[in-house]
């Protein structure tokens, strides 16, 4: 795949479904990507955003064609995340399922349908996945802005003071008169 020009990454960025599988496999091409997504939301930089079907739809991952139980614990910590990860869960409601219908209806299937839904009620503006059908839909469907479908994309974040002690990252608030010689 061809490493577009990346845009600034989002604050906050809708995964669906088969994008928390293909992480949790960690046999997907873009892997690394996904890694470096799931490294920022860790670090507080960026609100995964997902809709509450990822939940009955991420319950086991399969490696090899084997279900691996002993990853059930990484589930639970990507859908049930510690404090400083921001995740919100898009509620399937009236308006919700409304929107994923009128959805469905230009050609996406109903379960994307709701994750594209859940996309727009949850107001990201992109939205990863890496089922190829929905890269079609992309910036065809949302309000202003419209929605950005596509595979993950994500550029790496600089942390200006990893590493240095706290005392030496906030600027004095001294004035330089006020300075002890």
């Amino acid at each position: 795949m061809a490493n577009p020009v990346l845009a600034p990454n989002p604050e906050r960025v809708y995964w669906d479904s088969s994008t928390y599988i293909d992480y949790l496999t960690g046999e997907h091409e873009l892997h690394e990507i996904m890694e470096m997504v799931i490294e920022d939301w860790r670090a507080g930089l960026v609100t995964m955003v997902t809709s509450a079907l990822t939940i009955a739809e991420v319950f086991f991952v399969r490696v090899n064609g084997r279900v691996i139980r002993e990853r059930d614990a990484d589930i639970e910590a990507l859908l049930n995340p510690p404090a400083g990860a921001r995740l919100i869960v898009v509620e399937m409601n009236r308006v919700t399922a409304y929107r994923a219908r009128d959805l469905a209806r230009k050609a996406i299937s109903p379960p994307d349908a709701i994750h594209v839904a859940s996309a727009l009620e949850g107001r990201c503006p992109r939205m990863h996945t890496n089922e190829h059908a929905l890269w079609d839909k992309s910036e065809e469907v949302g309000g202003n802005p419209v929605l950005i479908i596509e595979p993950p994309r994500w550029q790496r974040q600089l942390r200006a003071f990893a590493g240095v002690p706290n005392e030496l990252q906030q600027p004095s608030e001294q004035s330089p008169d006020d300075v002890p010689e």
